[in-house]
């Protein structure tokens, strides 16, 4: 039995600016991520890992993370194989020469730059690897077009693809059951940030290696790739640990029949990642009752207590009707209460201020 792992778009060098003042973290978060696809390669007995292109973010990496991410990768039991992406694409002066000039020191580590050429690794024989590197920002036609008829000197004939896939909502440049069209028993590829299965059962995209912003709501794998005598197969194993949680939540007072505050802990507690890991970001809309305003402070200060990556809210609730004042019977209390609702503090602050009053009054009985 052979392995190998197949793994894209790390986006090193990506400022992660959406991630706020976790910026830092999450970036640190991707080599960590590297890390354990280094220590799973040792772990499976990987005869090689591949990068299936945008390693890097742009040629803005600073050399400091070029260098990271080449110790990283020297650190692997087995040979490293990168191929250039849209973000990091081979020319004179970018990241990935500059990479590639760091790695030339080390045995493992090379990047793959030659196209229409069938590619074999020592560590995995009786496979034939067809790599499609992109080799410049506007590259047009289909790059799998080269790869040949099978041949039986192929033996397990796999594709190495950085490129999307050509579906009618995407318009990419390679068939959408490229495995099933170029005869491969594999093909895997790197472009999209979304774990993606082809609709031929042999095509597939690890996925970033870790998500990259809020619209991006996997949790960070590899492929583990196993050949034996019946043939290739795939198998995603998850390395990331970041999350990017959006909710967005209408409400509609539950004492009429809608959406009250208790969704959205419903829709807090089955998050389930690590909060520190998490970016999170609500959006709160509609219209509550008075104890209902006060229920959805109480969530939310509870949720501010949680140690989330960043919490972004925006809320636009609006208080359903006015509080009850004439509730308080003493005329000078009530006075005092009307005076509290019709200051221009915030609604939330009045609010508090009006349990409180009601706390006193009740505590005096």
């Amino acid at each position: 039995m052979l392995t190998f792992i197949a793994t894209g778009d790390w986006h090193i060098g990506a400022r992660m600016g959406t991630a706020g003042a976790a910026a830092p973290r999450f970036r640190e978060a991707r080599f960590l991520a590297a890390e354990r696809v280094v220590a799973l390669a040792a772990e499976e007995g990987a005869g090689a890992i591949f990068l299936l292109g945008d390693t890097f973010d742009g040629d803005g990496v600073g050399m400091d993370d070029l260098r990271r991410t080449r110790d990283i990768l020297a650190a692997a039991p087995c040979e490293v194989l990168v191929l250039p992406g849209n973000h990091d694409c081979w020319h004179t002066g970018g990241a990935l020469r500059s990479f590639a000039g760091l790695a030339a020191d080390t045995a493992q580590v090379s990047v793959v730059t030659t196209t229409e050429t069938p590619l074999v690794v020592s560590a995995l024989p009786g496979i034939t690897f067809y790599p499609c590197p992109v080799l410049r920002h506007a590259e047009v036609g289909d790059p799998t077009a080269w790869m040949p008829p099978r041949r039986e000197a192929d033996g397990v004939r796999i594709g190495l693809i950085h490129a999307a896939l050509d579906q009618a909502d995407w318009g990419g440049r390679v068939p959408e059951r490229v495995a099933e069209v170029r005869d491969l028993d594999l093909a895997l590829l790197g472009d999209w940030h979304k774990p993606v299965d082809g609709p031929d059962g042999r095509t597939f995209y690890p996925g970033a290696l870790e998500p990259g912003g809020f619209g991006e709501a996997h949790t960070g794998q590899i492929i583990l790739a196993t050949v034996t005598p019946k043939g290739a197969e795939a198998r995603r194993i998850e390395v990331g640990r970041l999350a990017w949680r959006r909710l967005e939540l209408a409400f509609e007072s539950a004492e009429i029949g809608g959406v009250g505050p208790e969704a959205l802990k419903g829709r807090l507690t089955s998050i389930n990642s690590s909060p520190p890991d998490t970016a999170l970001r609500l959006h709160l809309s509609g219209k509550l009752t008075h104890p209902e305003m006060d229920r959805l402070d109480e969530i939310l200060a509870a949720l501010a207590e949680q140690e989330w990556a960043t919490c972004d809210l925006q809320s636009e609730v609006a208080l359903l009707g006015a509080p009850d004042l004439d509730s308080f019977e003493e005329p000078a209390i009530r006075a005092v209460a009307k005076r509290i609702w019709a200051g221009d503090q915030d609604p939330a602050l009045r609010r508090r201020a009006l349990a409180i009053l009601a706390e006193k009054v009740e505590a005096t009985r």
